[in-house]
């Protein structure tokens, strides 16, 4: 069985890929939830209609945390990502699904959704992603 990876990086400079906003890659089965909206990493979530999120477990663990600190490990990473095309989430998480879904041979595990070092992305209609990482400490 593939495990399956999700890969983001903000950053449109080679040079910054190793800051807050460089390459970033949760497995798959990280994913909690996605919907519209700008999410922060405690589930707040704005309205928009140019912006979706996904939101994740995060990637740092809480070790021994207690009262306020503890609650911290009940928040997510999450993948915010800003659409050209306004109220068009419904495609775009369609198209994530079906590339997780994918059982195609010639795949390797690894989905791109953006990369704006390499201009890359998922889908043509993504415009730029934000990651907030959960701080859980």
């Amino acid at each position: 069985m593939i495990h399956k990876f999700l890969h983001v990086c903000s950053t449109s400079t080679l040079t910054a890929n190793d800051d807050a906003d460089g390459s970033v890659v949760y497995p798959v089965s990280s994913i909690r939830s996605i919907g519209m909206g700008t999410m922060t990493a405690d589930g707040a979530i704005a309205d928009s209609e140019t912006v979706y999120h996904i939101a994740l477990d995060p990637m740092l663990i809480s070790k021994g945390a207690s009262g306020a600190a503890n609650v911290l490990g009940d928040n997510v990473d999450v993948i915010n990502v800003t659409m050209t095309t306004a109220n068009n989430a419904k495609a775009h998480m369609q198209e994530l699904i079906r590339k997780i879904n994918s059982k195609r041979p010639t795949e390797t595990g690894f989905i791109n959704l953006f990369d704006g070092v390499n201009g890359t992305k998922l889908i043509d209609d993504i415009s730029s992603t934000a990651v907030t990482v959960n701080a859980n400490s």
